[in-house]
């Protein structure tokens, strides 16, 4: 008498046990799958890495054309203005913006130049600084690198554009052609080939003053001055009068600036 045939269960109704064993077949895939991935992602690691430590393409590309078309824009917006050191405007203004600034920050860059090299923001103020209304006081603040003494160097260059009048066109001009933040660009050639683009400065006379013992003694100053001040962000506004303060945190549009200024300068007008 035949035995009963039993029927094997089928690879769907097999119930995977904790101790089975993949196939050969099986483990050729699982490592091949994990080598595939692991690959991947030390490619992804060394790109990482790569990319953050490559210097990216300048904001502004920097030709003869570029340079000259800047350089028409920058006379254009502080030309027929008063200036001396790193204040821009008369000494008899009764508004004064403590405007606090790193050269390396790009809210910065907003402020000044804006987008697609059109005025921004600080330009458009010199409606009232030629009115006499508003004076500028340029401050170095340290807040895209706390630690680094690039900045230093930075501010010894404005203040050697300062000894000619020309700390305003030098900072349009770093702004104008400024690198993205954390790029490694701003360096010595950066801050040479800024000074060069600078309308009206004389690149000699600026070298020499640029390398000056004074200047740099005065550059760092001004800079520990600037960390010890309590405001931690760029660009930060400080509009001030005998009739009160306002400051102003951040690039904002320039109707916030000016009426801040014509609120101080309408309280001003009311005391006398």
């Amino acid at each position: 008498m035949a035995g009963i045939r039993q029927e094997r269960p089928s690879s769907r109704d097999r119930q995977p046990t904790a101790d089975r064993l993949p196939s050969r077949s099986s483990r050729r895939h699982w490592y091949l799958f994990a080598g595939t991935v692991g690959l991947a992602a030390i490619v992804l690691v060394v790109l990482i890495v790569v990319s953050s430590n490559r210097s990216g393409p300048p904001r502004r590309p920097v030709t003869p054309a570029v340079v000259t078309m800047v350089q028409g824009l920058v006379n254009q917006w502080v030309g027929d203005t008063t200036e001396a050191g790193t204040i821009w405007g008369r000494s008899t203004a009764p508004v004064t913006d403590r405007e606090f600034i790193d050269p390396q920050c790009s809210a910065c860059d907003q402020e000044f130049v804006g987008t697609s090299r059109q005025l921004g923001p600080m330009g458009q103020l010199n409606v009232l600084i030629r009115s006499g209304i508003l004076k500028i006081e340029f401050v170095p603040r340290r807040t895209v690198t706390p630690t680094d003494p690039m900045l230093e160097q930075e501010w010894a260059a404005v203040l050697a554009a300062a000894a000619q009048n020309k700390a305003v066109e030098f900072l349009f001009t770093n702004y104008a052609f400024q690198p993205p933040e954390r790029s490694g660009r701003f360096d010595e050639h950066f801050i040479e080939a800024t000074a060069k683009a600078t309308p009206g400065l004389d690149f000699r006379r600026w070298q020499a003053a640029w390398a000056s013992p004074r200047i740099r003694v005065a550059a760092r100053s001004a800079v520990r001055r600037g960390d010890a001040s309590p405001f931690t962000s760029t660009p930060t506004a400080v509009f001030s009068s005998t009739a009160g303060r306002h400051v102003i945190t951040g690039a904002e549009p320039v109707t916030v600036y000016g009426e801040a200024v014509r609120a101080l300068s309408r309280s001003e007008d009311a005391r006398r």
